[in-house]
């Protein structure tokens, strides 16, 4: 035994001598650095390259000094990875430049060169644009052998510029943009350099934008200069003078105008604002993929090409990503409808649109806080001594703040905080959700004010019915109050408006206690505007139906900010006034805001579970005309956005409603020889038109319009209904 461990021992003394000697032996990785580009081709206008590094030890860059003068470089002084960022000032004269930049180790043994070459704006032959601008439409540019050269800044993904047209800018300055015309699709990624041959071009205006006709599109080439990010000029609305601008890339700072946020999308057209008043109209084709796109509230910047239109500057973004407008409004207030959501991320205490700062000792020192930077904000006033503020995340998404105790009634209350970004002088309607446990407050009034001192109180008041309480998804009441001031409400005025008891009687008609005495304010709140509503009839409509009269429960379109509010519309057709049907007929048809609801799911009463679809249809009076008819109509779809995924407790909406619907033609005529058809693919999110022909109608045809039968829920809008000769 002792043999066999001293044979052991020793192999073990050997072994480790070898590695020693191989350790001396082994050879270091020899040092690289790898870069993404060697040589850059830059063009005369101004830009910025980023270059990736690979290496595997330490490295620097160095410039020459002389290019320091017209080149910077910032970067360097990395182990291993690493990104280079190399920015060129605009070559305005004649003669290109050149420098070659050092990517090395720290002790010189490797070096990798880039090359950066930049070519002059005047050489080989080339004009400016600014030359070629103030050419007189419909002449013919003199010369042989004469080039542009430009930045391509449009961009043909989005079909948001003219047609047939591309933008080239070459400088920064007024007078660096003007659009050449093709004939066949040119590719030409925004980024890249263009030389157009200028032998025969023809100076022209193609929709009022100066335009350069080449002689053939053969003429347009890429110079292969490395393509660039285009960098947007930023200008005020008042640098727009006519022609200044035209087809350059700039960025305007604003927020769509007050007038325009009502308005269903981009596509219907609205204006750019900045904090001085001045204006620019935004430009979004109708076959942009930006058409649809919902109109964004906040304030930012707006990038795109300058168009004019009789004197009149437009600016047409090139992408989405050039509207970005998700900051507070300029002047700091709410505009309407605004809603303080109660939204949270699946978790208590987690707002999805508010903070939630809570004081652990004193509920009162709690708040709710809007992360859009507007200021509005929530917290109470609890004067018991037992004093509760959650906030809870719901399955039937209604999610809420649990509060108590209101034993002191009407000296205890909830207070939301609103700076005002337009007047509301005329009136304004707060809608919210509420519910209360059997020993709470069961009547309630609103006092609003613009000081915090002097208080008024609103007409109406509100009641949670004897014996209904919150719990098991169900119980979760919607209210709105109408309020008509007797104060004014002038824009960037603060609006105070406080709820509390009315009364100290309970929602079981006793007294309040402390115990089982919590009241639930859930969902949401939203302030709004009293409006009227007037459509413009179209013409030739032998019937219109807009739904201007209908102005009961919330907007749909407003979105998971309402949580479970979302569902909240108004009044079954059976109970509409006789001057909102006209001459209407249907099932479940309930009113939202300025359209229509077909279809009804109740979620107040019962459990999210446990929900019930409701089919509903809408038939038309008689149209009163014959023969060939086109109809045409809006429609969107129902989709529960409020809630999140909780197994066998989720909402049983949670899947979306259907997203199709039925045209039914009545009393004679076809659709494409059929008296039905169908719509498909309903938006979820905004209002979609669809046009039908209807062949040989009679005086008594009317329209129905129902739910498609195939899907568990089947809730969906409609407005403007128009038939025309």
């Amino acid at each position: 035994m002792k043999n066999f461990q001293y044979i052991i021992y020793s192999a073990a003394i050997v072994m480790m001598s070898l590695c020693a000697s191989c350790k001396d032996d082994v050879a270091l990785p020899r040092a690289y650095i790898s870069l993404s580009s060697d040589t850059i081709m830059a063009p005369a206008l101004a830009a910025t390259f980023s270059i990736d590094v690979d290496a595997n030890c330490d490295w620097k860059v160095e410039m020459p000094a002389e290019a320091g003068s017209w080149a910077r470089v910032s970067g360097g002084n990395k182990v291993g990875l690493g990104v280079i960022t190399l920015s060129v000032d605009p070559n305005t004269g004649s003669d290109s430049r050149q420098f070659t930049l050092n990517v090395s180790n720290m002790s010189g043994t490797t070096v990798t060169p880039l090359v950066l070459k930049q070519r002059g704006a005047r050489g080989d032959g080339a004009v400016s644009i600014s030359d070629l601008r103030g050419m007189p439409a419909g002449s013919t540019i003199p010369g042989d052998g004469v080039v542009m050269r430009g930045v391509v800044v449009s961009d043909q993904r989005c079909g948001n510029y003219i047609h047939g047209l591309i933008a080239l800018q070459d400088g920064t300055g007024p007078d660096c943009g003007i659009a050449v015309r093709t004939v066949q699709t040119v590719y030409a990624g925004a980024g890249e350099e263009l030389e157009v041959g200028l032998t025969g071009a023809v100076i022209d205006e193609n929709e009022g934008v100066k335009t350069i006709i080449p002689a053939d599109d053969s003429m347009i080439n890429k110079t292969g200069s490395t393509r660039i990010d285009p960098t947007p000029v930023t200008v005020t609305p008042d640098y727009l003078e006519p022609d200044l601008y035209e087809s350059m890339y700039v960025s305007i700072e604003g927020q769509i105008q007050a007038n325009d946020l009502s308005k269903e999308s981009l596509g219907e057209g609205v204006t750019l604002v900045n904090g001085n008043g001045q204006t620019v109209r935004l430009g979004i084709a109708a076959s942009s993929s930006m058409a649809d796109r919902p109109v964004p509230a906040g304030s930012g910047r707006v990038n795109g090409i300058i168009t004019y239109t009789d004197g009149v500057a437009t600016l047409s973004p090139c992408t989405e990503a050039d509207i970005s407008l998700d900051g507070g409004r300029l002047d700091g207030g709410v505009m309407m409808p605004y809603v303080f959501s109660l939204m949270t991320e699946g978790t208590n205490s987690t707002g999805r649109y508010v903070d939630f700062v809570q004081n652990t000792s004193d509920a009162n020192k709690t708040y709710l806080e809007s992360k859009d930077g507007t200021g509005a904000r929530f917290n109470v006033n609890l004067n018991a001594k037992s004093k509760t503020f959650y906030y809870w995340n719901d399955n039937s998404g209604h999610h809420n703040l649990q509060l108590s105790s209101w034993i002191d009634g009407g000296s205890n209350y909830m207070l939301f905080t609103f700076p005002v970004g337009e007047d509301l002088s005329s009136g304004f309607r707060f809608s919210f959700g509420l519910g209360g446990q059997k020993n709470a407050p069961a009547n309630w009034e609103l006092q609003y004010s613009t000081d915090s001192r002097t208080w008024h109180t609103a007409e109406e008041k509100i009641s949670i019915p004897k014996n209904v309480v919150f719990g098991g998804g169900k119980g979760y009441l919607y209210y709105n109050i109408n309020v008509r001031p007797v104060i004014a409400i002038e824009r960037k005025s603060t609006l105070y408006i406080r709820l509390r008891p009315a009364d100290k009687v309970s929602v079981s008609g006793g007294g309040l206690s402390d115990g089982y005495g919590r009241i639930v304010l859930h969902s949401c709140a939203v302030l709004d505007r009293l409006q009227t509503r007037s459509t413009v009839r179209p013409a030739g409509a032998v019937y219109f139906e807009p739904f201007d009269g209908l102005d009961q429960g919330l907007d749909y379109r407003l979105g998971d900010r309402l949580s479970a509010m979302l569902n909240y519309c108004g009044e079954d057709i059976s109970a509409w006034e006789s001057n909102l049907i006209n001459g209407l007929e249907g099932q479940n048809v309930r009113q939202r805001p300025g359209y229509a609801q077909i279809g009804y799911v109740e979620s107040q009463s019962v459990s999210q579970k446990d929900y019930t679809n409701r089919v509903g249809n809408l038939t038309t009076p008689k149209i009163g005309a014959d023969g060939t008819l086109t109809l045409s109509f809006k429609a969107m779809a129902y989709r529960n956005t409020g809630v999140f995924s909780a197994g066998s407790n989720s909402a049983a909406d949670i899947d979306g409603d259907a997203d199709n619907a039925t045209i039914e033609i009545i009393g004679g005529g076809t659709i494409s020889g059929a008296t039905t058809a169908s719509i498909q693919s309903m938006n979820y999110t905004s209002f979609r038109k669809y046009t039908f022909t209807i062949e040989n109608a009679t005086a008594e045809t009317r329209v129905r319009f129902s739910s498609h039968a195939g899907k568990k829920f089947t809730r969906w809008f409609i407005d403007e209904i128009c038939i025309s000769k």
